[in-house]
């Protein structure tokens, strides 16, 4: 694994505790069938806080500049036979050598009824996974390419699911100076400062959330 991918796995695992849900108030809601095999979909958080299923490999998923800078996916997931209390939602990104590339985990709570199964709150982008991919310090381009995205859903009780898609990772900003900042932090052997000089970079990103730190 690489500096840099260190670097995202150790970001990301810090998510698990700052973003780890608080205790449920009243009793956890199982979405499904008790006893049935536990199941996910995986979907991006879209603008708005809507559930986008990736529903075959290949679809494109969007980099979006959040609050704590650089550009993630939102990574979310609609869970069937399973409690929604305190899950463990881990997304994570491979190259296609099978190499890990990004990873990020965080605690929690299905609570939104969707198509036969549960989803998270999409109003809140902490309720999803936040995986950084850029800046991309690497030698392959993060953007318009082939990555595989796993998604695993588990819990204390022995609860887990898991899926996988191709995914293919683009910069769609309406605003010109934002879609720059994307293509430019997004492209392979990113260093401070390459991204200074685009026109107002930095200055008409705008920011979709995130949770910061």
């Amino acid at each position: 694994m690489t500096s840099a991918a260190s670097n995202r796995l150790a970001v990301g695992l810090v998510m698990l505790g700052a973003a780890a849900c608080p205790g449920p108030t009243k009793p956890c809601p199982f979405w499904g069938v008790r006893g049935g095999t536990p199941s996910l979909e995986i979907g991006m958080r879209l603008d708005g806080g809507t559930f986008g299923e990736l529903t075959q490999d290949g679809q494109p998923a969007e980099l979006t500049f959040p609050v704590q800078g650089g550009h993630v996916l939102f990574v979310g997931a609609r869970i069937h036979d399973m409690p929604g209390c305190r899950q463990t939602l881990s997304a994570d990104v491979f190259d296609a050598s099978g190499t890990l590339y990004s990873t990020e985990v965080r605690q929690v709570d299905f609570t939104v009824a969707d198509d036969g199964g549960a989803i998270t709150d999409l109003s809140d982008t902490s309720s999803v996974a936040n995986v950084p991919m850029c800046p991309d310090y690497g030698d392959r381009d993060v953007v318009n390419q082939d990555w595989v995205l796993r998604v695993t859903v588990s819990d204390d009780a022995g609860f887990t699911a898991t899926a996988s898609r191709h995914v293919t990772p683009v910069c769609r900003q309406t605003s010109a100076a934002a879609l720059a900042l994307c293509q430019c932090e997004c492209a392979a052997h990113y260093m401070l400062g390459k991204c200074a000089n685009l026109p107002d970079a930095g200055t008409d990103a705008g920011t979709d959330g995130g949770d910061g730190g």
